[in-house]
């Protein structure tokens, strides 16, 4: 039975309402919020460190492709901190604090003194889902998560045509200057 197309009400209703998605990624089911406008612009920041790509045409194309790849693959950090940045949201980047606690004995054992000690250690989450992404996505898996949360989102093209919007409307643009020296 093949998969139902949800209407534009009920992409809009899923993004007012926050409901999240849920997106596979090596075997792990990661719930993810909506992108809201904290993220896109954190997410920005993080995709302006990608070179811009050209393929040139020849007659052999696909060696060229695989080329472009395997230049492009020192980005893949990037692309892998993209990523957990949607996943976790701006909001949910952070430490979490673990603790631990130990029984310790002293004198050899011989004495029944036991002293509990707690061991506080923070986890960087973002920096632990990235991580875990490099080594355990793949590019395909990747790139299907990226499109699911910001193609499936009803907020993203409304962002998007919000600040095309806006930035048609400035009143006064940037103009180019020439500077000359006195006595040209």
């Amino acid at each position: 039975m093949a998969k139902k197309e949800k209407t534009i009400e009920q992409h809009v209703a899923e993004a007012v309402l926050q409901k999240q998605m849920t997106v596979t990624i090596g075997g792990r089911d990661f719930e993810v919020a909506r992108p809201t406008i904290a993220t896109l612009y954190d997410l920005s920041a993080i995709v302006s460190e990608l070179a811009d790509v050209e393929i040139g045409e020849t007659s052999d194309n696909m060696q060229n492709i695989i080329n472009a790849t395997l230049q492009l693959a020192k980005y893949a950090p990037v692309q892998t901190e993209a990523l957990a940045k949607l996943i976790l949201g701006a909001k949910e980047n952070g430490y979490v604090e673990t603790k631990k606690a130990t029984k310790k004995s002293s004198l050899l054992g011989l004495i029944g003194i036991r002293k509990t000690i707690c061991e506080t250690t923070k986890i960087d989450r973002f920096e632990e889902l990235k991580t875990w992404l490099m080594y355990n996505g793949s590019p395909a898996e990747m790139q299907s998560a990226i499109v699911q949360i910001l193609g499936t989102n009803a907020e993203t093209p409304f962002f998007f045509q919000t600040t095309c919007f806006l930035k048609g409307t400035r009143m006064t643009a940037p103009t180019k200057t020439k500077t000359t020296t006195p006595g040209q």
